[in-house]
C-alpha cells in the first residue's frame, strides 16, 4: 500500500463459480418457494460462517421482526434511531425491497442475486478464517501493548480506533509505507462497498469509527489477501 491511498482489489467483490454453486445448492435444498429475511441466520450457519462475521446480521433480523415488521405504527423516519436505520439497510441489501418510505414498501423475500453477492464474500471470510484471526491478533496486540494477557474471545471482539492504528503502524514499522490518511481510508473503506453497508454494526453510528474483526476481514479482502 502506498501513501497515495487505499487501493481495493477488484477480485474480492466477485463470486467464483464454485462459491456460487455452493450458495445455490443450499438455497435450493432449503427453499420450497421463497427464502425470507428471517431465514438468513440459519442459512449462514448452514454455510459454516463463523458467528463473529454474521452477528450483526443476526441482530438486524431479530430487530426487524420484533421492532419493525410486527408493528403497525412504526415511524421509519427517526434519524436518531441507529438500530432501525442499519436494520433497514440490511433489509434492502438482502431482499427484493427496492425503497423504503413506509412499512408497506418492505417485502422480506430474499433476492437470490443479492444473496449470492453477500454470501460469496462471507464464504471467503469463512475459508480464510484462521488467516484473518492470526492477522487480527497481531494487530490487536501491537495496538494494545498494555494488555499482554488478552484472551481469544476478547481479541475476536476487540475494536481498534485511529490511535490504535497509529500505534500499530509504529510497532510494525509501517511509517514509510502507510500514511495517516491511509489509516483514515481504512476506517472508511470497511463501512461501505459501493452504496451498500458491509458491516451492520449499530454501534458505529453511535460511537464513531473503529475497526472490528469483521471490518478487518473486509480490509484484508480489499487488499487482495484472499485473491
Amino acid at each position: 500500500m502506498s501513501k497515495k491511498g487505499f487501493h481495493k482489489s477488484s477480485q474480492f467483490e466477485l463470486v467464483p463459480e464454485y462459491i456460487e454453486n455452493e450458495i445455490i445448492q443450499l438455497y435450493k435444498s432449503l427453499n420450497d418457494s421463497d427464502l425470507f429475511f428471517s431465514d438468513l441466520p440459519n442459512f449462514f450457519k448452514r454455510l459454516g460462517i463463523e458467528e463473529i462475521f454474521i452477528k450483526d446480521i443476526i441482530n438486524c433480523v431479530e430487530y426487524f421482526y420484533n421492532q419493525i415488521y410486527s408493528k403497525d405504527d412504526v415511524d421509519l423516519n427517526v434519524a436518531e434511531n441507529a438500530k432501525q436505520y442499519i436494520t433497514l439497510k440490511a433489509v434492502k441489501s438482502f431482499t427484493i425491497t427496492q425503497s423504503i418510505d413506509n412499512l408497506d414498501d418492505i417485502i422480506d423475500v430474499i433476492d437470490v442475486q443479492k444473496l449470492i453477492k453477500n454470501s460469496g464474500k462471507l464464504i471467503k471470510l469463512r475459508d480464510n478464517f484462521e488467516l484473518i484471526v492470526d492477522s487480527w491478533s497481531l494487530f490487536v496486540k501491537a495496538g494494545d501493548q498494555s494488555n499482554k494477557n488478552i484472551g481469544k474471545d476478547e481479541i475476536l471482539n476487540y475494536r481498534l480506533t485511529l490511535p490504535h492504528l497509529q500505534k500499530i503502524k509504529q510497532e510494525l514499522g509501517l511509517e514509510e509505507s502507510l500514511s495517516d490518511s491511509s489509516l483514515i481510508d481504512m476506517l472508511g473503506s470497511c463501512a461501505t462497498s459501493g452504496d451498500d453497508i458491509v458491516n451492520y454494526d449499530w454501534d458505529k453510528l453511535k460511537e464513531g469509527k473503529y475497526v472490528n474483526i469483521r471490518d478487518f476481514a473486509e480490509i484484508m479482502g480489499q487488499l487482495g489477501e484472499f485473491d
